[in-house]
Formats: structure tokens, sequence, C-alpha cells
């Protein structure tokens, strides 16, 4: 009797042990209204942050764009007479500065447009705008053609030459040739004068300056770009390893093609 009545006070503790714990258990899953409450007020918490970060970045860029269009070049160039000029310019009033023959001088070391540019030519503003510097068969050509419509630069060839040479094309020959700086507005091709006034003469239609060329990565030209026009913008175009081979691939069959023609 004693051991039948000990087993069943053991048995009752045991069920009174399991009941609370499936008590407790309960009263932990059961979400109380003010458990709810402060899982809501959290999750407004983060979405209100979520937003604030998301308004304060879309702040930022619009901010650094507005920096960029009203940034600020100094100029400080000696013209002819060993006269000092100094001026500060917006950016588009830059472009409209360097179409002048005494600007384009300074470039160089020479002071005569001509030979070497200087270390860090473009100190008072971009002589280049942008350079498309690469990859070969990643969309270059199609940029090329892009921007054509607004700089004076070739449509669709690679310019392979050092950059100074690109500096001398930009101003002494592309404006006349591919119908920039003046040249819709004089006419007058085979006029001497109406070619110089071509070279001289801002077309808003054709603002600004640049080149493509896909090798100057793999070349030492991107270390003169660097030293010489560190204000110059590069444009590299990548692609999937496996399509570039395959427009590569298809690119060497057309040649192929042609030359058996």
């Amino acid at each position: 009797m004693i051991i039948a009545e000990i087993r069943m006070n053991e048995e009752e503790t045991t069920a009174e042990k399991t009941a609370q714990q499936i008590s407790k258990s309960t009263r932990t899953r059961t979400p109380t209204p003010r458990n709810a409450t402060i899982r809501i007020a959290n999750a407004t918490k983060r979405m209100n942050d979520a937003n604030k970060k998301v308004k304060a970045e879309k702040q930022h860029q619009q901010q650094t764009a507005a920096a960029y269009a009203t940034s600020y070049y100094r100029l400080d160039y000696t013209d002819a007479n060993n006269n000092s000029t100094k001026q500060t310019d917006l950016l588009w009033e830059w472009r409209k500065k360097r179409v002048n023959r005494t600007i384009y001088n300074n470039f160089f070391r020479n002071g005569i447009g001509t030979g070497l540019l200087k270390k860090n030519a473009d100190r008072h503003g971009p002589v280049l705008d942008f350079v498309i510097a690469g990859f070969p068969k990643c969309g270059t050509t199609a940029m090329m053609r892009t921007l054509s419509s607004v700089t004076t630069m070739p449509s669709a060839m690679d310019v392979r030459t050092p950059i100074r040479k690109v500096v001398w094309y930009s101003y002494q020959s592309w404006p006349i040739e591919y119908g920039g700086n003046g040249k819709a507005v004089t006419g007058e091709d085979d006029n001497a004068d109406a070619d110089d006034a071509a070279l001289w003469t801002y077309n808003k239609e054709k603002p600004l300056k640049g080149t493509k060329c896909p090798y100057y990565l793999e070349s030492p030209d991107l270390n003169d770009i660097a030293e010489q026009l560190p204000k110059a913008n590069l444009i590299v175009g990548i692609r999937h390893p496996v399509l570039w081979f395959q427009s590569f691939a298809n690119m060497v069959r057309n040649m192929r093609n042609v030359r058996n023609a």
C-alpha cells in the first residue's frame, strides 16, 4: 500500500509538471496584444530607417551630380606676351574657353601646340572629356557612334595613336573633318580662313572632345593619360568571357571571308 501510494504521488507530480510546461509553452507561443504592438513598432521603425537611408543616398547622388555640373576649373595661362590670365569658369564655360589657340598652345611643352604634352596639361580644365579605352568587342564602337553626335571625333574607327596626337587631332583636324567647331556656320570647306575659323569657334552641338582606342588599356599610353590628362574620363566596357570569345571568333571568321571573297 505504501509503495502504491508513493507511485501514485509520483505520477500526480509528473502530471502537474507536464501541465505546467504545456501551460508555460502555450503562454510563450501565444502573442499578447502588448507583444504584437512592440513588434509592429519595431517593424515600422526599421521601415522608416530604410526609407531615410534611401532618401539620404538619393540626396547625396543629386548633390554630387549638381556639384559636378557646377564644378569650377581655375584658368591660369600665359599668352604670347607673357601676360598671366586668371579666371574662374563653370565647366561648360571652360569648354567654350578651351577652343582658343592660346589656351590650346598652352597644353604643350613648347607652347606652340605641337610636340609633347605638359605634365598635368589639363590642370585648368579637361583637355579631353573622355577616352573610350577598352576592351575590344565590348561595345566600344557603339559607344563611339553615340558620343560622336556631340563630340568632334570619328564615328567608326579606332584612333591608334599616342594621346598627344589625339589632342592635336581633336583641336586641329577633327573640328573641320567631323563638323565640329563652327564648320556648319562658315560652310566654306575650301577656304583657309573659314577652316581656321572652324577650328577656333565653339559649336554647342558638338561641345565635347574625346577619342576611342580599345587598346589603350594594354599599352603604355594609359600611363601618359594618367600623367598628362588626369581629368579625362576613362570609359571601359566589360563583357562575359564566353560572349567575348564568341564575338571575337565571329569577327575573325568574317575577316577571313572578306579576304577570300
